[in-house]
């Protein structure tokens, strides 16, 4: 696949292109709009008009990716970003710039979410309490008699009963999981790909990722003891959520266009938002 380069705000034209339905669709997108202005010519020329947002759009026929330009690069701005957060992600530093050397941003965080998921596996994966209600042929943890009698009055076979039961099928796994899915379809470099497909497989064996909400998931989120070694993993599984969650809708050509865009303008206020706190923590100190 063809790929054309454009800077953070900056302009292009690709010429000799052969867009299918699916890609003269996209470009009517409204979400995508907000994101990146993309316009075909009648002569199969791509015009190409980048914003505030850089990452990746995959087309049938090219593939547009938009470079930020202060950061210095794709993984400069994953550093600028891992520091905003507070995390260590990239404390392998030396190891990812020899792994992302001319990767995607896409595929950058693909490569990170990988490398944090391998670790929590490795270590072994949190499991919590969960609550169930169902019928059972012998009663476990609480009999709800209220319900026993209302639904199945007079009948002993199977019996209501509340009870909790330890499980990994939790919020922190499956916000892993869905990520890794994600990942394992979308990312371009086959190694990547790979890890992703290997470690999803791994996830998808203790826990659902199907039908997931990132947004909801988020509101729900909390950081505590138990979980705090999943905060790194986190960051980059809502990254690449989020980033995709736009365009990953088919369009009206029945094709699911793949794509991830960040905005370097939430980005670039972040890390000033942070610095500045670390420098309030210093003054205090």
């Amino acid at each position: 696949m063809k790929t054309v380069v454009v800077s953070e705000y900056g302009k292009c034209r690709e010429k000799g292109l052969d867009p299918s339905p699916a890609d003269i669709a996209v470009v009517e997108s409204e979400e995508l709009a907000k994101r990146i202005r993309l316009r075909w010519l009648r002569d199969g020329t791509l015009e190409v008009e980048a914003g505030s947002h850089v990452g990746v759009v995959d087309l049938d026929c090219v593939s547009v990716r938009v470079r930020p330009k202060l950061a210095g690069s794709e993984l400069g701005l994953l550093e600028m970003l891992d520091y905003a957060a507070g995390l260590r992600s990239l404390r392998e530093l030396p190891l990812l710039r020899r792994l992302g050397t001319g990767l995607s941003l896409r595929d950058l965080v693909c490569l990170l979410l990988t490398r944090e998921c391998d670790r929590l596996l490795r270590h072994g994966l949190r499991r919590d309490y969960l609550r169930r209600e169902e019928a059972l042929p012998a009663v476990r943890g609480r009999l709800l008699a209220e319900r026993q009698v209302t639904r199945r009055f007079g009948m002993l076979d199977r019996l209501e009963c509340r009870y909790d039961e330890r499980s990994s099928d939790i919020l922190d796994n499956r916000l892993c999981a869905a990520a890794l899915n994600t990942a394992a379809r979308t990312a371009q470099d086959a190694d990547v790909r790979a890890d992703a497909r290997r470690l999803a497989a791994d996830f998808s064996g203790v826990c659902a990722a199907g039908g997931f909400d990132v947004r909801s998931a988020v509101e729900r989120l909390t950081y505590h003891r138990a979980n705090e070694r999943y905060r790194n993993a986190h960051r980059w599984a809502r990254m690449l959520l989020e980033g995709a969650a736009f365009t990953d809708r088919h369009t009206k050509a029945g094709r699911t266009t793949h794509a991830f865009m960040v905005d370097m303008i939430r980005g670039v206020r972040d890390a000033v938002d942070a610095g500045r706190l670390q420098r309030d923590k210093r003054h205090r100190a």
